[in-house]
């Protein structure tokens, strides 16, 4: 449609589809760019090198020289029973457990999946309130479950070795394949 003074006219269903659009665009680096932030602030989806254990062990030292840091570098498995990591953890430890990686994955009979898992639950799993092929682990007695994901920080409440594995009916695991890479530091 053409105005008296020559300009095209839109139609009001082309100025809707393109406002949003243009609100799709905006939305999309917005979302991009909080994942971003989150994924940095709180060490998702990082590599962590032994260069960056070091860092952080000289900074955490430096401003606290009563810390003692060791850092551990584990494979788990993705059987049952799970995989005894041989690091003992002491009640009040800080205990931080990175899976390794640009992309890994394991397989819990259902295909590759990431260490969180499928945003599914099943009260037959082993831990039936965290994921169904979510990394899990537990520190001593099988009674208290710790989800795990790609990563976890926590102030130890109990002492024992740590045990790290998939979330997976007890009856299922002959059909898993696959292992992490995780790096475990514990703070005493």
């Amino acid at each position: 449609m053409t105005t008296k003074q020559g300009k095209n006219k839109r139609n009001p269903s082309q100025n809707y589809k393109a406002k949003w659009a243009a609100v799709g665009v905006i939305a999309t680096a917005i979302f991009s760019a909080i994942s971003a932030i989150t994924a940095s602030y709180f060490g998702y989806l990082q590599v962590t090198t032994p260069a960056k254990y070091q860092a952080t062990q000289m900074a955490e030292r430096n401003s606290n020289p009563n810390i003692t840091i060791h850092a551990y570098e584990v494979d788990v498995h993705t059987q049952y029973p799970f995989d005894d990591t041989k690091v003992l953890i002491e009640k009040g430890d800080d205990v931080e457990i990175i899976v390794q990686g640009e992309d890994p994955v394991w397989d819990c009979g259902r295909g590759p999946v990431s260490p969180y898992g499928y945003l599914e639950k099943y009260p037959d799993h082993i831990s039936p309130s965290a994921n169904a092929c979510e990394l899990i682990g537990y520190i001593g007695g099988l009674d208290r479950y710790i989800r795990v994901g790609f990563y976890k920080r926590f102030i130890a409440n109990e002492t024992g070795n740590l045990f790290l594995g998939i979330n997976d009916a007890k009856d299922k695991f002959e059909d898993n394949t696959g292992k992490l890479t995780v790096s475990i530091l514990v703070r005493k």
